[in-house]
Parts: C-alpha cells; structure tokens; sequence
C-alpha cells in the first residue's frame, strides 16, 4: 500500500515538473517572437522614416530645375497678393531712400567741388600732400601661417625674406550623421596686388534606405580683393559663379562671398567663410567656420558647414586637412 501510494506521489511530481517545463518553453518562444516583432516594427518604421526623409537631392534638383514641389509652392493667389502688398508697401519707401541717398551723394560732390572752387590755394595744398606720399610697399607672403611672423602676411622688416604669391589648398569630408555625406576640396591663390583666386568643389552622397545612394556637385568660383591686410587678419571680399551638376543636367547661376582669415596665436588658424547666390532657379546660402592647428605647410583643421539650397539645409561638421606654399 505505501508502496503504491510512493507511486503515485512520483507520478504526480513527475507530470507536474513536466508540465512547468513545457510551459517555461512556451513562455520562451513567446518572448523571442514578441522580441522578433518589435525588431521588424522598428525597423519597418525607420525605413518608412528615412524614405520620408530622403531624396534630399533630388529636392534641391526639382526645385533648380524650376519645378517647385505642390507642398512647398503656395497657392497662386495668395503669393500674387503677399507679392503684391509687398511691392505696394515698400516701393515709394525704397525709392526715396535710393534717391536720398543719391542726392545726399551728389550734394556731397557739389559742395567739394564748390569749396574747390572757391578756394584754388586749399586745392594746391591737397594735391602737394597727395603727390609727397610715398608708395605702399608691396605685400609679401611668408609660405606658411606662423614662418616668419605673427600671420601669413609679413612686415616690412621681413620683406626680404618674402615671397610674392601664396597657394592654399584644402581637402576635407563633411557629415550630417545620418544620410548626407560629403567630400570637399578648397583652393585659393593670392599674389601682391589685392586681387586673388578661389573656388571650391563638394561631391554631396546621400544614402537611401533600399536604393541605389544619390550624388551631386556643387562649387563656386570667385575673384577676390583684399579690404583688410595685416600680419594677424586677412579680410576678403569676392564675386563669381555658382554650379550644381550631376549625370542628368547642370544648373549655374551667380555668387557672392566674402572670408576671414584671423592667426591669433601660433599655431592656430581660424578661418570664416559665407557666400551668397543662385545657383538654376533657387538661392543658396553656404556657411563655413574651420579652427586649425599648423604644423610646418599642413594645418590640420576641424570646423562646421551648412549650405540652404532653396527649401533644404544640409549641415554638420567636418575634419580635414590644408596645405600652405
């Protein structure tokens, strides 16, 4: 009897250690497939998130081209009439600043010209000063930020030593850590005269979740004066062109810019950059902030880039490397 009774007890423990075991299995393949599920949710709504994010670039083709999106373009009428108020609110109002402006110009003019006029002995001192100063001397470059003073440029105790022109070239990859990839390279040619040379080419990659990636060129090119000269700030101003190309079509139109050059402090490099123009039928606005570190001819430099190309902004930092001669 007791003997049975053991029996029974172990059959009972048995089932029930057996049934807790397959229900732990149970539990188990129920929390890996609920696991497996969120996965493919996450990942189907990241997909549908970049999908609806990209195409950045071929945006900024449409809008170019001149084809303006149905969701970014406003309605006929209502840009007509925002154009409309627009003109009608500052027309009379710019004009008169413009004409202002204009006479108080020539009003300028006339009463110089009058006071010269009435006083031919002030004319003859004022030519005798102009005509008794002595010639700038011409501005030499040292090779290399920091060789042989505070700056690039150098002083008149170091003329000698100088050379007459001075190259500069760039080369650096930008990102925005998350679709839009870019490869970047700078150049500029500076001489004696105030008159100088740069342009600059960015090869854009924009990754696409299940597609092939997309590319696209843009550069500029300018002619620059030089406004402000010293050992410690360089200070330009410039005018050119824009372009926007890839395998399909190229759009150009023009571009203003303006940069700084400031060496605060050996060995470092700051640069700043800002152009402004129109590249097809969209604006374009490009920012560039750099902070490099010399070593001999390489500055080894790390910076900021942004450029707003009609409705689309793409920016984020960059590392990258110049080199001076």
């Amino acid at each position: 009897m007791v003997r049975r009774l053991l029996m029974i007890l172990s059959l009972a423990l048995g089932g029930a250690s057996e049934m807790d075991r397959r229900m732990s299995c149970q539990w188990k393949k129920n929390g890996i497939l609920l696991t497996v599920m969120a996965v493919v949710t996450a990942v189907g709504q990241f997909s549908t998130a970049r999908h609806l994010q990209g195409q950045l670039l071929q945006k900024i083709r449409t809008e170019a081209s001149g084809e303006v999106a149905p969701e970014t373009d406003p309605p006929p009428d209502k840009k007509k009439n925002r154009s409309d108020d627009h003109h009608r609110s500052h027309d009379h109002r710019d004009h008169g600043n413009d004409w202002s402006l204009i006479g108080f110009f020539f009003n300028q003019n006339g009463k110089r010209n009058s006071g010269h006029r009435d006083c031919e002995y002030e004319n003859d001192i004022d030519y005798e000063i102009y005509s008794s100063s002595a010639p700038k001397s011409p501005v030499l470059f040292a090779g290399r930020p920091y060789a042989l003073g505070r700056g690039i440029l150098l002083d008149e105790n170091a003329v000698l030593a100088g050379q007459k022109s001075q190259w500069r070239a760039a080369f650096w990859y930008g990102t925005d850590f998350h679709q839009i990839d870019s490869w970047n390279l700078h150049g500029r040619y500076e001489n004696s005269s105030v008159i100088g040379f740069d342009f600059q080419w960015a090869h854009l990659t924009e990754k696409l979740l299940g597609l092939p990636d997309d590319h696209l060129n843009l550069g500029d090119f300018n002619l620059t004066t030089r406004l402000i000269e010293s050992e410690d700030l360089i200070l330009r101003l410039g005018a050119g062109g824009n372009f926007l190309s890839d395998r399909n079509a190229s759009f150009a139109g023009y571009n203003l810019t303006s940069s700084i050059d400031w060496f605060p402090v050996e060995p470092v490099v700051l640069s700043f950059e800002i152009d402004y123009g129109k590249v097809g039928s969209i604006h374009q606005t490009h920012l560039l902030a750099t902070a490099g570190v010399t070593r001999n001819h390489l500055e080894f430099l790390t910076g900021y880039e942004s450029r707003k190309l009609g409705s689309t902004v793409l920016s984020g930092p960059l590392l990258g490397i110049r080199a001076w001669w």
